[in-house]
């Protein structure tokens, strides 16, 4: 139960050698209490946070990186079926239906008759068609290209694929 101004002015008057009065705020003690549980806190947050966000980055360059690779992937097999013809004229190029569609690789990126397959955040190396008859056999290392040397930018993975020709 708080005591009212009016209570304690009579307790007051009652008793004239004892102050009774309200008091406001922390106490110097309880500051570097308040202080020292802030700081445990935070020496545990802070690593927490840290590793968070280093792995976070990890997951976004994998994840760049496995989509990438199943688009250029899906998209040199749907360009692959839907041909009737193909030569490979180079171990890294592909041309399709009498050179109406060339794959092939250029300064890191897959491209479509020069259009570009794979986003500018990956690089493409080691292109390599090789000729089955009736079918082609494809294969590449696609890896990030975040510019950043530390580790966790760091992803890249080897993909390899057949698709045949329509007949």
């Amino acid at each position: 139960m708080a005591l009212t101004g009016r209570q304690l002015l009579i307790i007051g008057s009652i008793l004239p050698g004892i102050d009774i009065s309200m008091k406001q705020g922390f106490t110097f003690i309880e500051t570097i209490l308040y202080v020292a549980v802030i700081a445990i806190m935070m020496t545990a947050l802070i690593p927490f946070v840290g590793n968070l966000l280093i792995n976070s980055s990890k997951s976004m360059a994998q994840q760049e990186v496995s989509s990438n690779a199943r688009i250029v992937s899906e998209k040199i097999k749907y360009e692959i079926r839907k041909a009737t013809a193909f030569t490979v004229p180079a171990s890294n190029q592909l041309s399709l239906n009498s050179g109406a569609t060339v794959i092939t690789l250029s300064s890191g990126q897959v491209t479509i008759n020069s259009v570009p397959i794979n986003s500018a955040d990956t690089i493409v190396s080691n292109l390599i068609f090789e000729n089955l008859t009736t079918g082609v056999r494809y294969s590449f290392t696609i890896g990030s290209n975040f510019g950043g040397t530390r580790s966790e930018y760091q992803s890249s993975m080897f993909i390899e694929g057949s698709a045949q020709i329509r007949i």
